[in-house]
């Protein structure tokens, strides 16, 4: 996977004649390509519609931002240039403006909680579809290099906050995308202009770039994410060749 991803990479920086670091692709061309792709993005977008209520969603999530001023200051710089040190604490232990912020885990129902900013899909603490795929199929994944994990619902609203996942696993991140009517972004600094980019996210596409560690933050991609309509997403990381063989090696999936 992590070669067709390259792929993909020089081809859009080819056609726009510059070195690009975040790309979208249609998701139908990926799965065409990988129909286990294909039944895993169609049973997510199945599952999404059990238990979801969009209004009464919006309004619960609104509350809990609107009530908690450190959200609302996050969210309000959702579109705009970090604080990179503030967000990096937070990433890193949760602190902003010197206070600990304990994550905001409030559940709406058996399958949506709230997430700070924003809902996650899990059941019995595992998402989708770790807790309804077989091993079989589970394996299938792994050994295209790929884990499924980032079961999110965005309402109107809804935010992720400036970071840059460092100090997770390293690699590329594919996240598919699916929006409503009204508009969504997905958020970065382009680490050679050190410019925000406000890019829109395009309905059934995938948003793909890649997560450097901390030993390259002249690369860093800092990125955040606002919405103002019902955009779920469904995230992959793609694993490295060796990392890939210990996961094999090591058992996680047999």
């Amino acid at each position: 996977m992590n070669s067709y991803i390259d792929k993909l990479f020089l081809e859009q920086s080819k056609s726009s004649g510059k070195t690009e670091h975040v790309i979208q692709v249609p998701i139908s061309r990926i799965t065409s390509d990988f129909p286990i792709l294909g039944k895993l993005w169609n049973e997510y977008k199945g599952m999404c519609n059990y238990g979801t209520n969009p209004t009464e969603q919006t309004i619960l999530l609104n509350n809990v931002i609107n009530r908690n001023k450190y959200f609302t200051e996050m969210r309000s710089e959702i579109m705009g240039y970090p604080d990179k040190r503030r967000y990096d604490q937070f990433e890193v232990d949760c602190s902003y403006r010197g206070k600990t912020l304990p994550k905001t885990r409030e559940p709406y129902n058996d399958v949506w909680r709230i997430l700070n900013g924003k809902y996650i899909h899990t059941v019995n603490d595992k998402s989708f579809p770790d807790y309804y795929w077989d091993k079989s199929q589970m394996k299938e994944m792994l050994d295209l290099g790929m884990e499924a994990r980032g079961n999110f619902y965005y309402p109107k609203g809804a935010f992720r906050e400036w970071h840059t996942n460092a100090y997770h696993v390293n690699g590329y991140r594919m996240y598919f995308i699916a929006t409503g009517k009204g508009d969504s972004y997905f958020n970065y600094i382009n680490p050679e202009s050190n410019q925000v980019v406000n890019l829109k996210d395009a309905n059934e596409y995938a948003n793909i770039f890649y997560v450097y560690g901390t030993d390259n933050w002249d690369k860093m991609i800092w990125h955040s994410i606002y919405s103002n309509t019902d955009r779920f997403s469904l995230g992959f990381n793609i694993h490295p060749e060796g990392l890939k063989n210990n996961l094999v090696v090591s058992g996680k999936v047999k």
